[in-house]
């Protein structure tokens, strides 16, 4: 029997949650899903962040872009997770960006590293973009 409580299965939870925090704008919680220091790492750039003012600084440029596309919901869409150590775990999985029409505006994938803290909450230590740049893109050019 699979125990709900167990780190593994608040996974969903966690993204389910992020998601959520996404759709209402609420930088602060996002804020606080991430480790300090927490790192963004996409092909072109590896960004270091140290200061949760820094780190919702970035969260409301994304609120910006979210209401200029007319983004209202977000789905985290889990393919796999992998636990590196016992508090450590990969986690692989698509976002899914919707507007009010249930229209997908754009997805992207992604690579999270989630580490449990003190308090058995999982946080993310890293964040790898694979394709959101791409996508962007796309998205700007009407594709």
């Amino acid at each position: 029997m699979q125990e709900k409580s167990r780190p593994i299965y608040r996974i969903n939870d966690f993204f389910e949650l992020y998601a959520k925090a996404v759709e209402n704008h609420d930088s602060k919680f996002l804020t606080n899903c991430h480790s300090l220091p927490c790192t963004f790492i996409a092909d072109d750039s590896s960004l270091a962040y140290t200061s949760a003012a820094k780190l919702e600084g970035l969260i409301n440029n994304s609120k910006r872009f979210y209401s200029v596309h007319g983004i209202v919901s977000a789905i985290p869409d889990i393919r796999s997770k992998r636990f590196i150590t016992d508090r450590i775990v990969q986690v692989s999985m698509t976002w899914k960006y919707f507007n009010a029409k249930n229209k997908l505006v754009y997805d992207c994938d992604y690579q999270y590293l989630l580490k449990l803290n003190e308090y058995d909450e999982w946080k993310t230590e890293v964040a790898i973009s694979i394709n959101e740049q791409e996508k962007i893109k796309q998205l700007g050019a009407g594709s």
